[in-house]
Protein backbone atom coordinates (compact mmCIF):
# COMPACT_ATOMS: atom_id res chain seq x y z
CA UNK A 1 0.00 0.00 0.00
CA UNK A 2 1.39 3.50 -0.59
CA UNK A 3 2.75 4.86 2.18
CA UNK A 4 3.49 1.18 4.34
CA UNK A 5 6.89 2.63 4.47
CA UNK A 6 8.49 0.06 1.89
CA UNK A 7 11.42 2.68 1.33
CA UNK A 8 11.94 3.33 4.89
CA UNK A 9 12.23 -0.52 5.40
CA UNK A 10 14.78 -0.29 2.66
CA UNK A 11 16.60 2.21 4.17
CA UNK A 12 17.00 0.23 7.34
CA UNK A 13 17.73 -3.24 6.47
CA UNK A 14 20.89 -1.31 4.27
CA UNK A 15 21.38 1.58 7.10
CA UNK A 16 21.64 4.58 5.10
CA UNK A 17 19.50 6.62 3.08
CA UNK A 18 19.34 5.36 0.10
CA UNK A 19 15.82 5.29 -1.08
CA UNK A 20 13.55 8.83 -0.86
CA UNK A 21 11.20 8.14 2.24
CA UNK A 22 8.76 10.69 3.69
CA UNK A 23 5.29 10.09 6.00
CA UNK A 24 2.73 10.83 2.91
CA UNK A 25 -0.33 8.89 2.01
CA UNK A 26 0.19 9.77 -1.39
CA UNK A 27 2.78 7.43 -3.72
CA UNK A 28 6.61 8.98 -3.04
CA UNK A 29 8.64 6.01 -5.32
CA UNK A 30 7.23 6.07 -8.77
CA UNK A 31 10.08 3.79 -10.20
CA UNK A 32 11.63 0.88 -9.48
CA UNK A 33 15.22 1.72 -8.12
CA UNK A 34 18.01 -0.97 -7.40
CA UNK A 35 20.54 -0.02 -4.16
CA UNK A 36 23.24 -2.75 -3.17
CA UNK A 37 25.23 -2.66 -0.37
CA UNK A 38 27.13 -5.12 2.56
CA UNK A 39 25.08 -5.92 5.57
CA UNK A 40 26.54 -8.12 8.49
CA UNK A 41 29.64 -9.27 5.92
CA UNK A 42 26.32 -10.22 3.35
CA UNK A 43 26.26 -8.91 -0.04
CA UNK A 44 22.87 -7.55 0.07
CA UNK A 45 20.21 -5.92 -3.16
CA UNK A 46 17.24 -4.26 -2.24
CA UNK A 47 14.65 -3.52 -5.07
CA UNK A 48 12.14 -0.72 -4.18
CA UNK A 49 9.19 -0.32 -6.07
CA UNK A 50 6.17 1.81 -6.30
CA UNK A 51 2.46 0.98 -5.17
CA UNK A 52 1.11 -0.95 -7.69
CA UNK A 53 -2.28 -0.46 -6.51
CA UNK A 54 -1.90 3.47 -6.27
CA UNK A 55 -4.66 5.25 -8.57
CA UNK A 56 -1.86 7.52 -9.89
CA UNK A 57 -0.52 4.95 -12.02
CA UNK A 58 -1.69 3.80 -14.97
CA UNK A 59 -1.92 0.31 -16.71
CA UNK A 60 0.88 0.85 -18.96
CA UNK A 61 3.04 2.25 -16.07
CA UNK A 62 2.16 -0.99 -14.12
CA UNK A 63 3.16 -2.98 -17.04
CA UNK A 64 6.26 -1.09 -17.23
CA UNK A 65 7.37 -1.17 -13.92
CA UNK A 66 6.77 -5.04 -13.64
CA UNK A 67 9.48 -5.44 -16.68
CA UNK A 68 11.54 -2.91 -14.99
CA UNK A 69 11.24 -4.86 -11.49
CA UNK A 70 12.23 -8.29 -13.28
CA UNK A 71 15.10 -6.86 -14.98
CA UNK A 72 16.32 -5.45 -12.52
CA UNK A 73 16.04 -8.63 -10.41
CA UNK A 74 17.28 -11.20 -12.55
CA UNK A 75 17.91 -14.40 -12.45
CA UNK A 76 15.61 -14.08 -9.73
CA UNK A 77 14.95 -12.43 -6.14
CA UNK A 78 15.67 -14.32 -2.83
CA UNK A 79 12.75 -12.79 -0.78
CA UNK A 80 9.59 -10.89 -1.65
CA UNK A 81 8.81 -9.29 1.39
CA UNK A 82 5.02 -7.67 1.45
CA UNK A 83 5.35 -4.67 3.23
CA UNK A 84 2.24 -3.91 5.34
CA UNK A 85 1.46 -1.00 7.92
CA UNK A 86 0.03 -1.67 11.39
CA UNK A 87 -3.59 -0.69 10.99
CA UNK A 88 -6.56 -0.92 8.77
CA UNK A 89 -5.85 -3.84 6.76
CA UNK A 90 -7.65 -2.47 3.42
CA UNK A 91 -8.81 -4.74 0.29
CA UNK A 92 -5.88 -4.05 -1.46
CA UNK A 93 -3.81 -5.53 0.97
CA UNK A 94 -5.56 -8.52 1.29
CA UNK A 95 -5.18 -8.91 -2.64
CA UNK A 96 -1.86 -8.46 -2.39
CA UNK A 97 -0.02 -12.29 -2.38
CA UNK A 98 -2.92 -12.90 -5.14
CA UNK A 99 -1.52 -10.45 -7.31
CA UNK A 100 2.29 -11.97 -7.16
CA UNK A 101 0.81 -15.10 -7.65
CA UNK A 102 -1.29 -14.04 -10.81
CA UNK A 103 1.93 -12.57 -12.06
CA UNK A 104 4.92 -14.47 -10.85
CA UNK A 105 3.34 -18.04 -10.33
CA UNK A 106 1.53 -20.08 -7.42
CA UNK A 107 5.43 -21.04 -6.25
CA UNK A 108 5.78 -17.18 -5.84
CA UNK A 109 4.74 -17.86 -1.90
CA UNK A 110 6.95 -19.94 -1.09
CA UNK A 111 9.40 -16.81 -1.22
CA UNK A 112 7.09 -14.50 0.73
CA UNK A 113 7.31 -12.70 4.01
CA UNK A 114 5.26 -10.48 5.54
CA UNK A 115 6.78 -7.17 7.35
CA UNK A 116 4.65 -4.68 9.26
CA UNK A 117 5.92 -0.78 9.74
CA UNK A 118 4.02 1.86 11.01
CA UNK A 119 5.50 4.14 8.35
CA UNK A 120 7.67 5.40 10.78
CA UNK A 121 9.40 7.62 8.41
CA UNK A 122 9.85 11.09 10.43
CA UNK A 123 12.32 9.47 12.58
CA UNK A 124 9.93 9.19 15.93
CA UNK A 125 11.19 8.19 19.47
CA UNK A 126 8.41 6.09 19.19
CA UNK A 127 9.04 2.08 18.46
CA UNK A 128 6.87 -0.36 16.52
CA UNK A 129 5.73 -2.10 19.62
CA UNK A 130 4.91 1.20 21.36
CA UNK A 131 2.56 1.55 18.50
CA UNK A 132 0.82 -1.62 18.85
CA UNK A 133 0.26 -1.90 22.45
CA UNK A 134 -0.99 2.00 22.54
CA UNK A 135 -3.95 1.53 19.75
CA UNK A 136 -4.22 -2.49 20.31
CA UNK A 137 -4.20 -2.56 24.41
CA UNK A 138 -0.94 -4.46 25.07
CA UNK A 139 -1.40 -6.13 22.01
CA UNK A 140 1.60 -8.32 20.42
CA UNK A 141 2.47 -8.41 16.68
CA UNK A 142 1.49 -12.33 17.17
CA UNK A 143 -1.84 -11.25 18.92
CA UNK A 144 -2.66 -8.41 16.32
CA UNK A 145 -2.70 -10.87 13.48
CA UNK A 146 -4.68 -13.72 15.17
CA UNK A 147 -7.19 -11.23 15.77
CA UNK A 148 -7.73 -10.49 11.94
CA UNK A 149 -9.05 -13.84 9.76
CA UNK A 150 -8.14 -12.45 6.48
CA UNK A 151 -4.79 -11.10 7.88
CA UNK A 152 -3.97 -14.54 9.58
CA UNK A 153 -4.69 -16.40 6.09
CA UNK A 154 -2.53 -13.77 3.68
CA UNK A 155 0.13 -14.94 6.78
CA UNK A 156 -0.31 -18.44 6.34
CA UNK A 157 -0.36 -18.59 2.81
CA UNK A 158 3.21 -16.99 2.70
CA UNK A 159 4.34 -20.15 5.22
CA UNK A 160 3.81 -17.88 8.67
CA UNK A 161 6.53 -15.43 7.95
CA UNK A 162 6.15 -12.33 9.49
CA UNK A 163 7.59 -9.87 11.65
CA UNK A 164 7.49 -5.89 12.72
CA UNK A 165 10.00 -3.38 12.19
CA UNK A 166 10.66 0.23 13.37
CA UNK A 167 12.06 2.27 11.07
CA UNK A 168 13.16 4.91 13.36
CA UNK A 169 15.71 2.82 14.63
CA UNK A 170 17.86 2.74 11.65
CA UNK A 171 21.32 2.15 13.63
CA UNK A 172 19.33 -1.23 15.71
CA UNK A 173 20.17 -4.08 13.45
CA UNK A 174 18.07 -6.64 16.13
CA UNK A 175 15.19 -6.07 13.72
CA UNK A 176 17.34 -6.69 10.60
CA UNK A 177 19.61 -9.72 11.94
CA UNK A 178 16.17 -11.47 12.58
CA UNK A 179 14.70 -10.65 9.43
CA UNK A 180 17.93 -12.34 7.68
CA UNK A 181 17.25 -15.45 9.84
CA UNK A 182 13.80 -15.83 8.87
CA UNK A 183 15.16 -15.98 4.95
CA UNK A 184 17.74 -17.93 5.82
CA UNK A 185 15.46 -20.52 7.24
CA UNK A 186 13.37 -19.75 4.24
CA UNK A 187 16.16 -20.36 1.75
CA UNK A 188 16.48 -23.74 3.90
CA UNK A 189 12.83 -25.07 2.97
CA UNK A 190 13.36 -23.47 -0.85
CA UNK A 191 17.02 -25.84 -1.03
CA UNK A 192 18.91 -22.38 -0.92
CA UNK A 193 17.20 -21.59 -4.55
CA UNK A 194 16.46 -18.15 -5.55
CA UNK A 195 12.95 -17.67 -7.16
CA UNK A 196 12.69 -17.91 -10.44
CA UNK A 197 9.93 -18.02 -13.50
CA UNK A 198 9.66 -17.25 -17.12
CA UNK A 199 9.83 -13.82 -16.63
CA UNK A 200 12.92 -13.84 -14.99
CA UNK A 201 14.29 -16.69 -16.90
CA UNK A 202 13.85 -14.50 -20.09
CA UNK A 203 15.13 -11.45 -18.40
CA UNK A 204 18.46 -13.31 -17.38
CA UNK A 205 18.58 -14.37 -21.05
CA UNK A 206 18.53 -11.31 -22.38
CA UNK A 207 21.30 -10.09 -20.11
CA UNK A 208 23.65 -13.09 -21.10
CA UNK A 209 22.74 -12.61 -24.57
CA UNK A 210 23.45 -8.53 -24.76
CA UNK A 211 26.77 -9.59 -22.74
CA UNK A 212 27.49 -11.91 -25.48
CA UNK A 213 27.03 -9.51 -28.44
CA UNK A 214 28.99 -6.77 -26.33
CA UNK A 215 31.74 -9.46 -26.30
CA UNK A 216 31.52 -10.43 -29.99
CA UNK A 217 31.16 -6.55 -31.27
CA UNK A 218 34.43 -5.63 -28.74
CA UNK A 219 36.08 -9.07 -30.23
CA UNK A 220 35.32 -8.29 -34.40
CA UNK A 221 36.26 -4.21 -33.60
CA UNK A 222 39.81 -6.03 -32.08
CA UNK A 223 40.42 -8.41 -35.16
CA UNK A 224 39.56 -5.97 -37.48
CA UNK A 225 41.84 -3.94 -36.09
CA UNK A 226 44.73 -6.70 -36.16
CA UNK A 227 43.77 -7.30 -39.35
CA UNK A 228 44.47 -3.98 -40.05
CA UNK A 229 47.92 -3.63 -38.97
CA UNK A 230 48.88 -6.92 -40.27
CA UNK A 231 48.32 -5.14 -43.48
CA UNK A 232 49.95 -2.19 -42.87
CA UNK A 233 52.85 -4.46 -41.47
CA UNK A 234 52.57 -6.12 -44.93
CA UNK A 235 52.68 -3.47 -46.73
CA UNK A 236 55.65 -1.52 -45.23
CA UNK A 237 57.33 -5.09 -45.71
CA UNK A 238 56.45 -5.53 -49.56
CA UNK A 239 57.82 -1.39 -50.12
CA UNK A 240 61.18 -2.25 -47.99
CA UNK A 241 61.91 -5.23 -50.35
CA UNK A 242 60.93 -2.70 -53.18
CA UNK A 243 63.24 -0.25 -51.90
CA UNK A 244 66.19 -2.94 -51.52
CA UNK A 245 65.61 -4.12 -55.45
CA UNK A 246 65.88 -1.10 -56.73
CA UNK A 247 68.95 0.01 -54.67
CA UNK A 248 70.28 -3.26 -56.00
CA UNK A 249 69.39 -2.40 -59.50
CA UNK A 250 70.99 1.45 -59.73
CA UNK A 251 74.10 -0.20 -57.64
CA UNK A 252 74.25 -3.04 -60.45
CA UNK A 253 73.45 -0.16 -63.29
CA UNK A 254 76.18 2.23 -61.70
CA UNK A 255 78.66 -0.59 -61.72
CA UNK A 256 78.33 -1.70 -65.04
CA UNK A 257 78.38 2.02 -66.23
CA UNK A 258 81.65 2.75 -64.63
CA UNK A 259 83.18 -0.79 -66.29
CA UNK A 260 81.90 0.02 -69.66
CA UNK A 261 83.55 3.62 -69.14
CA UNK A 262 86.70 1.76 -67.94
CA UNK A 263 86.31 -0.45 -70.61
CA UNK A 264 86.13 1.82 -73.41
CA UNK A 265 89.03 4.31 -72.08
CA UNK A 266 91.73 1.20 -71.78
CA UNK A 267 90.31 0.15 -74.79
CA UNK A 268 91.49 3.52 -76.40
CA UNK A 269 94.06 3.40 -74.27
CA UNK A 270 94.94 0.10 -75.62
CA UNK A 271 94.64 1.29 -79.15
CA UNK A 272 96.86 4.40 -78.54
CA UNK A 273 99.32 2.54 -77.32
CA UNK A 274 99.67 0.04 -80.27
CA UNK A 275 97.06 -2.37 -78.03
CA UNK A 276 99.76 -3.55 -75.70
CA UNK A 277 97.72 -4.74 -72.47
CA UNK A 278 99.85 -4.70 -69.39
CA UNK A 279 99.45 -6.74 -66.50
CA UNK A 280 98.73 -4.13 -64.42
CA UNK A 281 95.91 -3.23 -66.31
CA UNK A 282 94.85 -6.70 -66.15
CA UNK A 283 94.35 -7.06 -62.72
CA UNK A 284 92.39 -3.78 -62.59
CA UNK A 285 90.15 -5.07 -64.72
CA UNK A 286 90.07 -8.50 -62.84
CA UNK A 287 89.43 -6.10 -59.73
CA UNK A 288 86.79 -4.34 -60.71
CA UNK A 289 85.07 -7.46 -62.11
CA UNK A 290 85.42 -8.87 -58.61
CA UNK A 291 84.11 -5.73 -56.93
CA UNK A 292 81.48 -6.08 -59.36
CA UNK A 293 80.41 -9.72 -58.36
CA UNK A 294 81.06 -9.15 -54.85
CA UNK A 295 78.33 -6.26 -54.57
CA UNK A 296 76.55 -7.91 -56.39
CA UNK A 297 76.42 -11.14 -54.29
CA UNK A 298 76.45 -8.87 -51.13
CA UNK A 299 73.60 -7.74 -52.43
CA UNK A 300 71.70 -10.78 -52.97
CA UNK A 301 72.43 -12.70 -49.73
CA UNK A 302 70.94 -9.00 -48.18
CA UNK A 303 67.71 -9.68 -50.27
CA UNK A 304 67.41 -13.62 -48.97
CA UNK A 305 68.25 -12.64 -45.59
CA UNK A 306 65.73 -10.19 -45.62
CA UNK A 307 63.21 -12.09 -47.29
CA UNK A 308 63.67 -14.79 -44.53
CA UNK A 309 63.07 -12.26 -41.90
CA UNK A 310 59.89 -11.37 -44.30
CA UNK A 311 58.62 -14.67 -44.43
CA UNK A 312 59.48 -15.40 -40.44
CA UNK A 313 57.23 -12.60 -39.30
CA UNK A 314 54.34 -13.19 -41.55
CA UNK A 315 54.58 -16.88 -40.19
CA UNK A 316 54.53 -15.40 -36.48
CA UNK A 317 51.63 -12.98 -37.36
CA UNK A 318 49.68 -15.74 -39.17
CA UNK A 319 49.88 -18.25 -35.95
CA UNK A 320 49.21 -15.13 -33.85
CA UNK A 321 46.02 -14.54 -35.54
CA UNK A 322 44.77 -18.11 -35.38
CA UNK A 323 45.82 -18.12 -31.75
CA UNK A 324 43.37 -14.70 -31.61
CA UNK A 325 40.44 -16.38 -33.53
CA UNK A 326 40.72 -19.46 -31.55
CA UNK A 327 40.47 -17.63 -27.99
CA UNK A 328 37.62 -15.41 -29.66
CA UNK A 329 35.75 -18.78 -30.32
CA UNK A 330 36.51 -20.33 -26.84
CA UNK A 331 35.50 -16.85 -25.07
CA UNK A 332 31.98 -16.83 -27.06
CA UNK A 333 31.00 -20.10 -26.52
CA UNK A 334 32.05 -19.64 -22.59
CA UNK A 335 29.57 -16.52 -22.31
CA UNK A 336 27.13 -18.63 -24.43
CA UNK A 337 27.43 -20.39 -21.10
CA UNK A 338 27.95 -18.37 -18.66
CA UNK A 339 24.39 -18.21 -17.42
CA UNK A 340 24.94 -21.71 -15.68
CA UNK A 341 27.98 -21.29 -13.44
CA UNK A 342 27.87 -17.14 -12.99
CA UNK A 343 25.62 -17.14 -10.03
CA UNK A 344 27.42 -20.65 -8.80
CA UNK A 345 30.14 -18.97 -6.61
CA UNK A 346 28.12 -15.37 -6.01
CA UNK A 347 24.48 -15.22 -4.14
CA UNK A 348 22.49 -12.17 -4.14
CA UNK A 349 19.33 -11.62 -1.74
CA UNK A 350 16.82 -9.48 -3.78
CA UNK A 351 14.17 -8.23 -1.94
CA UNK A 352 10.74 -6.92 -3.54
CA UNK A 353 8.37 -4.95 -2.16
CA UNK A 354 4.55 -5.10 -2.04
CA UNK A 355 3.27 -6.80 -5.31
CA UNK A 356 5.99 -5.28 -7.69
CA UNK A 357 6.63 -3.02 -4.62
CA UNK A 358 9.20 -5.34 -3.93
CA UNK A 359 12.43 -5.52 -2.30
CA UNK A 360 14.39 -7.74 -3.72
CA UNK A 361 17.72 -8.94 -1.10
CA UNK A 362 20.40 -11.41 -2.52
CA UNK A 363 23.40 -12.62 -0.97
Amino acid sequence: RTGSGKSATGNTILRNYEFHSKKSLRLVTTTCTKVTGEVDGRSVAVIDTPGLFDPSLTKQQVQEEIMKCVSLSAPGPHVFIIVLSVGRFTPEEKNTLDMIKMIFGPKAADFCIVLFTRGDTLKTEYNILYYIKFLWKDQTIEQYVENDAELKKLIRDCGNRFLAFNNTETQDQTQVIKLFNMIEEMKRSNQGRYFTNEMFEEANERKNQAQVEELTAKYDVQFKSMRTRLEEKKQRADEEREKLKKKFREQEETLRREFEEKEQSDQKKRETEDQKQSEEEKQKRDEYKQRIEKIKRETEEQIIQYEEEIKEREEEERKREEEYKRDQEKMKNDHEHMHLYSFNHITFVHFIIQFNHIINYHI
